[in-house]
């Protein structure tokens, strides 16, 4: 959310901060200052091209932040201060995408009801999904020959892998390993090409941004920039008690501003 009020000069001076003393969070600024070599890398694959932005950004896609030992505060802080430098080295206005993204009650029906129309496809990857006990994440941004597993990476024509940072757990942070090929991550996992190449074409199909395992459940990530999103929320049985509610923050900054019941176990929810 607040990627959508951060105007150009104000990020160019939290820019600067990153190289000063005058970082929003001290501890962290190290770190971030070392995510400028993989944003300046992939933005000079797509500088000036907002499509292709729409796409990089989406969530937990090359472009966007995992801050997974922060407070939900800073996370966000973090994430939305991210989100504002990736727009400026990318020169695309992020602020205008991100605030593009709430569009009003007729937007998020529509997002509802194309995931409602999708549900029983949906169920039958989230099934798959679960079947893979080794893998919490899975995603793909609509770019041809790019998708994440974990932390790998496959991208510009490599597979990379990136560690969580030691003070703030971002991914991606500046530490990366260039992997012989995706096999031998997989190998790794037990999981086999077939099998991953069949689940990845049905994330595809149905244009989901990502599937990943949540503090409540599963959650399909349908579309979304920085801590905008939409998708669902399969709720696990053991889970069930760490249901968000309209208004709370999740644990990496994102704030529920819509949760809605669809059947038992299972919501659409948005976020900011």
């Amino acid at each position: 959310m607040m990627a959508g009020m951060l105007g150009a000069a104000l990020v160019t001076s939290l820019w600067a901060g990153v190289h000063s003393g005058d970082f929003p969070i001290p501890r962290a600024q190290e770190e971030f200052r070392l995510l400028g070599p993989h944003v300046h890398g992939y933005c000079g694959t797509i500088t000036g091209d907002e499509k292709a932005f729409r796409h990089a950004v989406v969530p937990f896609g090359p472009m966007d932040l995992t801050v997974s030992k922060g407070t939900p505060d800073e996370a966000s802080v973090l994430r939305s201060l991210y989100l504002g430098m990736v727009g400026a080295i990318c020169k695309v206005d992020a602020a205008v995408l991100s605030r593009s993204f709430h569009c009003g009650p007729a937007c998020t029906s529509g997002r509802r009801e194309e995931l409602f129309s999708g549900l029983r496809k949906i169920k039958k990857t989230v099934s798959a999904f679960q079947e893979m006990s080794a893998v919490d994440l899975v995603s793909q941004w609509g770019i041809v020959g790019e998708y994440r597993i974990n932390n790998v990476f496959v991208m510009m024509g490599q597979v990379v892998e990136t560690k969580p940072s030691e003070v703030m757990g971002f991914v991606p942070s500046d530490h990366w390993v260039r992997l012989e090929g995706l096999g031998v991550y997989l190998s790794r996992l037990g999981i086999s090409d077939a099998a991953f190449s069949s689940f990845l074409r049905g994330v595809k199909e149905l244009s989901l941004a990502a599937v990943v395992r949540d503090e409540a459940g599963i959650r399909v990530v349908r579309v979304g920039i920085g801590e905008s999103e939409s998708g669902l929320l399969f709720l696990t049985k053991d889970r069930r008690s760490r249901t968000p509610r309209s208004g709370e923050k999740a644990k990496d900054g994102r704030r529920y501003v819509t949760v809605e019941e669809l059947e038992p176990g299972l919501l659409f929810y948005e976020t900011d």
